[in-house]
């Protein structure tokens, strides 16, 4: 019976995998790339994608692993090394005042991977969660700061707006144009000084208090504005949970090894985080 290892080792070598690790998602692969394989079964080496470097992992950090597009090997690199691109320019690049480590645990949280939310961080220079846009809770102590982040992103739409104006008014002759257009330069100029934040505590009131004269809304907040979070029912964590508990308490090889032809018999009705979590939970006893 293959083990979490085996299983990564050989997905690795031809795919990138999403590694779930704790609360991040890390894209590693083995594809081109020399990673000496380690004798031992704790541990595993695999490059890391955002990074560049090759991670000596851990099996047991290893919560479970998933593969994009696994019927095609090509398009499942192409398109994981176009997604994560995004990630490695943020984590990587020099635009912020946190450090590298930090930016990576926020940008490759679970969250953010999964609902593509890392140009809405770096936005918002790392101040509102993923949480906070996913199940739109309260602000809490970040509200100071989210506050003046989404007053800069409004002042800089509005000094956009103001230049296209500069430049409409320096192709304008005609004095009553002129006194127009200088009128509407005075009303984008008062938009950021006229808001009142103080009732602005979820994301969803600041979509909702977006500056109607600067509609529409940025692409990054839009799109982080729509997502659709269809949360797991209680019953079905439960579920889940509650069978990865029955298995660990389980010793017995015979039944582990029915459990683990049941679930082979059923793989194609699972996904893969449940046949990887369930997978693990009986390899580990059985070993």
């Amino acid at each position: 019976m293959a083990n979490l290892k085996e299983l990564l080792t050989e997905d690795a070598s031809k795919y990138i995998c999403r590694l779930q690790i704790g609360n991040l998602i890390i894209p590693y692969t083995t594809v081109d790339k020399d990673c000496s394989i380690e004798e031992s079964s704790n541990v595993i080496k695999l490059y890391n994608i955002i990074t560049d470097e090759i991670d000596t992992l851990e099996i047991k950090s290893i919560d479970n692993y998933t593969v994009l597009h696994r019927d095609n090997e090509i398009e499942n690199r192409q398109t994981e090394l176009a997604f994560f691109e995004g990630y490695k320019e943020i984590i990587c690049g020099k635009s912020t005042n946190f450090s590298n480590d930090y930016i990576y645990n926020e940008i490759l949280n679970k969250n953010v991977v999964s609902y593509n939310l890392h140009n809405l961080l770096k936005l918002f220079n790392f101040s509102i969660k993923s949480e906070m846009i996913i199940k739109n809770t309260p602000f809490g102590v970040s509200k100071v700061d989210i506050h003046e982040n989404f007053e800069r992103i409004i002042q800089e739409k509005v000094d956009k707006t103001l230049l296209e104006l500069d430049e409409l008014l320096m192709d304008t002759v005609e004095e009553e144009d002129i006194e127009d257009i200088s009128s509407i330069k005075e009303i984008f100029n008062d938009i950021v000084g006229d808001m009142d934040l103080t009732n602005i505590n979820t994301f969803t009131d600041l979509t909702d208090n977006w500056p109607p004269l600067l509609l529409p809304l940025p692409d990054t907040i839009r799109n982080a504005s729509n997502v659709n979070v269809a949360p797991i029912t209680n019953n079905d964590i439960d579920e889940h949970i509650q069978a990865i508990e029955s298995i660990e308490n389980i010793s017995n090889t015979e039944i582990l090894s029915s459990l683990i032809k049941i679930l082979e018999d059923n793989k194609h009705k699972l996904t893969e985080y449940h046949y990887n979590t369930l997978f693990r939970a009986i390899n580990v006893n059985y070993n």
